[in-house]
């Protein structure tokens, strides 16, 4: 991130994917946006979206 942030300082979406994401907690994708948002201007509204397969998701994974 840090050797990209002054070619792409800001951003109104953000698209984590490849490799299925939502396999990891929700503390470690807290941790990746902590970082993102360190590195990066993410507009106030960004569409932020995860890729995720339906049928490896569980309930408290949304809630967390």
């Amino acid at each position: 991130m840090a050797l990209y942030r002054e070619t792409f300082p800001a951003f109104d979406t953000l698209y984590l994917g490849g490799g299925t994401p939502s396999v990891l907690a929700a503390g470690q994708i807290r941790q990746i946006l902590t970082q993102v948002r360190r590195h990066f201007i993410i507009a106030n509204g960004a569409e932020i979206t995860i890729e995720a397969n339906p049928a490896d998701l569980q309930i408290d994974f949304f809630s967390s």
